[in-house]
Protein backbone atom coordinates (compact mmCIF):
# COMPACT_ATOMS: atom_id res chain seq x y z
CA UNK A 1 0.00 0.00 0.00
CA UNK A 2 1.37 3.33 0.74
CA UNK A 3 4.77 2.18 2.25
CA UNK A 4 5.61 1.31 -0.99
CA UNK A 5 4.71 5.04 -2.07
CA UNK A 6 7.33 6.36 0.73
CA UNK A 7 9.89 4.04 -0.28
CA UNK A 8 9.20 5.56 -3.84
CA UNK A 9 9.53 8.88 -3.14
CA UNK A 10 11.96 8.47 -0.50
CA UNK A 11 14.47 7.15 -3.58
CA UNK A 12 13.17 9.97 -5.47
CA UNK A 13 14.50 12.10 -2.78
CA UNK A 14 18.12 10.64 -2.46
CA UNK A 15 18.55 11.37 -6.48
CA UNK A 16 18.03 14.64 -5.87
CA UNK A 17 19.93 14.77 -3.09
CA UNK A 18 22.56 13.08 -4.78
CA UNK A 19 22.30 15.31 -7.96
CA UNK A 20 21.98 18.69 -6.56
CA UNK A 21 24.13 18.33 -3.79
CA UNK A 22 27.39 15.91 -5.14
CA UNK A 23 26.40 15.79 -8.99
CA UNK A 24 26.32 19.71 -9.95
CA UNK A 25 28.85 20.60 -7.10
CA UNK A 26 31.38 18.51 -9.31
CA UNK A 27 30.13 19.84 -12.78
CA UNK A 28 31.00 23.04 -11.60
CA UNK A 29 34.64 22.00 -10.76
CA UNK A 30 34.89 20.38 -14.05
CA UNK A 31 33.50 23.45 -15.72
CA UNK A 32 36.32 25.36 -13.91
CA UNK A 33 38.78 23.19 -15.90
CA UNK A 34 39.46 18.96 -16.01
CA UNK A 35 39.57 17.76 -12.39
CA UNK A 36 40.55 14.10 -12.54
CA UNK A 37 39.61 13.51 -9.06
CA UNK A 38 35.99 15.20 -9.89
CA UNK A 39 35.81 13.19 -13.11
CA UNK A 40 35.93 10.33 -11.37
CA UNK A 41 33.74 10.89 -8.48
CA UNK A 42 30.85 12.37 -10.89
CA UNK A 43 31.20 8.60 -12.17
CA UNK A 44 30.50 6.88 -9.06
CA UNK A 45 27.69 9.50 -8.44
CA UNK A 46 26.22 8.72 -11.94
CA UNK A 47 26.48 5.09 -11.28
CA UNK A 48 25.00 5.48 -7.72
CA UNK A 49 21.96 8.13 -9.25
CA UNK A 50 21.77 4.75 -12.18
CA UNK A 51 21.24 1.97 -9.17
CA UNK A 52 18.76 4.50 -7.38
CA UNK A 53 16.42 4.73 -10.68
CA UNK A 54 16.67 1.63 -11.45
CA UNK A 55 15.78 1.10 -7.78
CA UNK A 56 12.91 3.22 -8.62
CA UNK A 57 11.49 1.54 -11.54
CA UNK A 58 11.39 -1.28 -9.95
CA UNK A 59 9.08 0.27 -6.82
CA UNK A 60 7.06 1.27 -10.07
CA UNK A 61 6.29 -1.90 -11.07
CA UNK A 62 5.36 -2.78 -7.93
CA UNK A 63 3.04 0.18 -7.36
CA UNK A 64 1.79 -1.02 -10.78
CA UNK A 65 0.97 -4.64 -10.50
CA UNK A 66 0.01 -3.60 -6.69
CA UNK A 67 -2.72 -1.04 -8.47
CA UNK A 68 -4.07 -3.15 -11.10
CA UNK A 69 -4.36 -6.75 -8.87
CA UNK A 70 -6.59 -4.88 -6.16
CA UNK A 71 -8.85 -3.61 -9.31
CA UNK A 72 -9.31 -7.32 -10.13
CA UNK A 73 -10.11 -9.02 -13.11
CA UNK A 74 -11.89 -6.62 -15.93
CA UNK A 75 -15.33 -7.12 -16.76
CA UNK A 76 -15.86 -8.59 -20.11
CA UNK A 77 -18.87 -7.38 -22.31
Amino acid sequence: GSAIAWIGLALVGAVWGVTFFVSVPLHVRLDRGFDARAHRALVVTNWARTALWSARLWVSIAMLVELLTAAGPVPRS
